[in-house]
């Protein structure tokens, strides 16, 4: 029989101290290799997880980025439609439509909003100012 397929035959190739330093340094070399392959997977996993992070802040600007061009696309239509071109003509151009009367009130007399009269008469000192003060002074001094 041949060294091959006898039991003799192969415990005899491991018992050579050159093919045990063979077989060590094999084993070794696989290790290494094995230990940089695990180090490059998780490398790749660490960059895969970054991208996907990357991806899906990414996907959150897009959708805000959607939503923002949708509002806009809605201000633009209400710029075009006769709603808004009626507001404006009348807020800016003081335009009436047909059979409406216009009452013009001029400025000082005009009433203000209530946070607007509270700075103006603390900033003057005075407690009322408004229009009926000034009715009942115009009426009592006749």
């Amino acid at each position: 029989m041949s060294p091959e397929f006898s039991g003799k035959g192969v415990r005899g190739l491991n018992s050579c101290p050159v093919m045990r330093t063979f077989n060590l340094v094999g084993l070794v070399l696989a290790l290494a290799a094995n230990v940089y392959l695990a180090g490059r997977i998780g490398v790749q996993a660490g960059q895969y997880f970054q991208y996907e992070q990357e991806a899906a802040t990414l996907r959150a600007e897009i959708t805000r980025l959607e939503a923002l061009y949708r509002a806009k696309l809605r201000q633009r239509d209400y710029y075009r439609s006769d709603a808004y071109l009626e507001q404006a003509a009348r807020e800016n151009l003081g335009l009436v439509g047909p059979g409406e009367k216009l009452i013009v009130i001029p400025a000082g007399d005009r009433p203000r909003p209530p946070a607007a009269q509270a700075r103006s008469a603390s900033a003057a000192g005075e407690t009322g100012t408004g229009l009926l003060e000034r009715l009942v002074a115009l009426i009592g001094s006749r």
